[in-house]
């Protein structure tokens, strides 16, 4: 993720919500991880606070840069390096990709969105199953995607989305297949 420590995109802030934190929460935390900042780039003489990636897993990535001078190399990237994905992409006729959930984050260094860039880049349509779409669908072609499908139903709670996600993910892909006629 590229997301700075604090601020309206750092890890409080976006992430926060996520697991729970209401919104005193979520500015407490957001007002502590500022502060800590302050304190280390007064120790250490340098502010790694607004660098992509030092939001990452709650501020890990801040951690890391400061005190053990770590390089920041995003998941996706290294992931796809890895794997050879570009190599790879050339000789497919459709990616189908995932994650929990599509929404705006998802181009902030998601795999999705960096998978959807070098597919399309080799010119090969892109699709994404994912347990919930809360994008809208102006963000889902900005990605880069013909189609997302969300596997959880309207108002179905996460338990229940998340015990049925095998058979879920079965019927996603073989209504997605049907509807592309493969």
């Amino acid at each position: 993720m590229t997301n700075p420590l604090y601020g309206q995109q750092g890890a409080s802030q976006v992430f926060a919500p996520q697991k729970g934190a209401d919104a005193a929460a979520v500015q407490l935390l957001d007002d502590g991880l500022k502060h800590f900042s302050i304190v280390v780039a007064r120790t250490f003489g340098k502010d790694f606070s607004q660098k992509a990636g030092a939001g990452a897993a709650g501020g890990l990535g801040f951690g890391a840069m400061a005190f053990l001078g770590a390089v920041v190399r995003f998941g996706a990237s290294t992931i796809m390096e890895l794997v050879g994905f570009e190599e790879v992409v050339k000789d497919v006729d459709l990616v189908i990709t995932g994650e929990g959930k599509l929404d705006g984050q998802t181009s902030r260094g998601k795999l999705v969105g960096a998978v959807c860039e070098k597919a399309n880049a080799a010119g090969v349509p892109v699709v994404a199953i994912c347990g919930d779409v809360e994008a809208t669908q102006a963000e889902v072609l900005a990605l880069g995607l013909k189609q997302a499908i969300g596997m959880r139903l309207p108002g179905e709670p996460l338990a229940n989305s998340i015990a049925r996600t095998t058979i879920a993910l079965e019927d996603s892909a073989y209504n997605l297949l049907k509807t592309m006629q493969l």
